[in-house]
């Protein structure tokens, strides 16, 4: 029996062998073991708003690294096991496994690669609950992914290209998201060496279907244009737009009609040799869908550290955008992107589940622990109040995504400044419920000598669950994470760090709210 467990933790090292094996050319094996100890005390261990509980917890995790390249092999992989041990109650220890697997294997040079990637983490349950739970306080739960197919890239003077064509499996503890299928995307357009033609096309393709029942959905997408090169700077072109986005679910009606199917003429400005503005005039084949409209979009690419893309259309919901944008530096980088993408069985689907009517402590926040009272119990401090959660469910819908990143990073002699900002719109194209999250991480790295580093990081987060109020009350979580950790390398395979993190959540939801410090060390030894 014992022997049954040890092969299955292992067994993602029997892809790592074959993948080894499978190279012809000579290549370079690095294998490192390392052991971590971490010590972190907590005063609020159970995240309660009162009634705090103190506790010292202690991980050990021994872990694996190893690397191989070759010409024609990239293989990365990492495994670990976390041995976790609590002072206020020996009832809540536990042990958890992670690895992640990143292979890839060209089939000739300059050709095809063969790709796999695999991993398991553990992830929150529930962001309503805690967006910012992890192994300690026992909200998280583990998540398998895995990718396996085929890329091919070319970078040449006439034509610019990748594509991927993939097969993809997700699963989890709590069953949520859990789905498998086939995924593809071509992105291609003509070189500098073009003389009489340009032309660029975007296509993408999805067939997943959910492992928990019989629902699945399937999305596809082309953007092309094909337009004339000549030498007045205006030429001429034709666009072609596709999508269709459908599903079938066992709970909910079929979910078709999310469709855009457009073509029509347009021109191209050519303002210099590293700008150019599209513009476009879309017929629509069917008129309940969508108008016929303008589209445009502008490119902007004046050196390699800079490049700037943009684009407005209409689409099955209405205005549609992109934009993806870097520029940098020798000091300072910064990339902003938006898109708007349709996805299905994602882990992010929330209703509101009634609890019950109970007797809570009138007056103030209150754990749902401290409402459970007694038969017999002096009710004189305490109200009857309904209760109801924010419950993750599995996504029987398609969903439309917006997403914002911002990245800046600002790197001085000894000093690194980062900054992200994130936004997510998620509207479930069934129910027309609308959850929005945000979040902000900003960094400051100092490096005080050649051994040691200091660093701060204040997060916020704000997650806000049926914003309209269409289908239930809502729910609005603010996160405010400070950090402060030194770090310390003591020799070459020794090394530690000390750090000390205050939480303070506010939320709308009943016994929600509350604060957390954590002082924590962490020594690790490279063997």
């Amino acid at each position: 029996m014992a022997t049954t467990v040890i092969s299955r933790k292992l067994f993602p090292l029997a892809g790592i062998a074959m993948a080894v094996a499978a190279s012809v050319q000579a290549g370079e094996l690095t294998i490192e073991p390392s052991l971590l100890f971490t010590g972190t005390a907590s005063d609020n261990i159970d995240l309660h708003a009162a009634g705090e509980v103190d506790s010292y917890i202690s991980q050990i995790k021994p872990a694996i690294n190893i690397d191989y390249f070759s010409r024609r092999t990239k293989l990365e992989f990492e495994a670990s096991n976390n041995f976790i041990n609590y002072s206020h109650d020996s009832d809540d220890n536990d042990d958890y496994d992670n690895y992640s697997l990143d292979t890839t294997f060209s089939l000739w040079e300059n050709g095809p690669k063969l790709f796999a990637r695999a991993g398991k983490s553990q992830v929150q349950q529930s962001i309503s609950v805690n967006a910012i739970a992890d192994l300690l306080t026992a909200n998280a739960i583990s998540s398998k992914q895995g990718d396996a197919g085929i890329s091919y890239a070319l970078a040449r003077s006439n034509i610019v290209m990748h594509s991927e064509l993939y097969y993809q499996t997700r699963t989890s503890d709590n069953a949520i998201g859990d789905r498998e299928g086939v995924v593809a995307s071509f992105r291609a357009e003509n070189g500098s060496a073009a003389k009489w033609l340009f032309w660029s096309s975007n296509a993408s393709f999805q067939d997943l279907t959910s492992k928990n029942n019989n629902n699945d959905t399937k999305f596809y997408s082309v953007d092309a244009k094909l337009g004339l090169i000549n030498d007045y700077r205006f030429m001429p072109f034709v666009r072609i737009y596709e999508e269709d986005n459908q599903g079938n679910f066992e709970n909910s009606p079929s979910q078709g009609n999310l469709n855009s199917s457009s073509w029509g003429p347009g021109v191209r400005w050519q303002i210099s040799d590293h700008l150019w503005l599209d513009l476009a005039y879309n017929y629509v084949e069917n008129q309940e869908e969508n108008k016929d409209h303008l589209s445009g979009d502008i490119t902007w690419r004046p050196s390699p550290r800079t490049s700037l893309q943009a684009q407005y259309s209409k689409r099955f919901f209405g205005n549609s955008y992109g934009l993806n944008f870097i520029h940098q530096n020798k000091r300072l980088v910064n990339s902003i992107s938006y898109a708007e993408t349709v996805q299905s069985f994602d882990r992010f689907n929330y209703v509101e589940v009634e609890l019950g009517s109970f007797y809570c402590p009138a007056g103030g926040d209150f754990t749902l622990d401290q409402c459970l009272v007694d038969p017999g119990s002096d009710l004189s401090n305490y109200v009857l109040v309904p209760l109801t959660r924010l419950e993750p469910v599995e996504a029987d819908e398609i969903s439309l995504q917006k997403d914002l990143e911002w990245r800046s990073a600002l790197t001085l002699p000894r000093t690194t400044f980062t900054l992200t900002l994130t936004g997510n719109i998620r509207e479930n194209l069934t129910t027309k419920v609308i959850d929005d999250r945000y979040t902000g991480n900003f960094i400051i790295d100092r490096k005080l000598n050649a051994r040691s580093n200091l660093s701060y990081e204040f997060n916020f987060i704000k997650n806000h669950f049926d914003s309209d109020d269409i289908v239930s009350s809502g729910q609005l979580d603010h996160y405010r994470v400070h950090k402060i950790k030194y770090e310390r390398s003591l020799n070459q395979s020794l090394n530690g760090d000390i750090s000390l993190r205050h939480v303070d959540r506010a939320s709308s939801g009943a016994g929600l709210s509350y604060q957390e410090s954590r002082l924590e060390f962490t020594i690790k030894k490279v063997f």
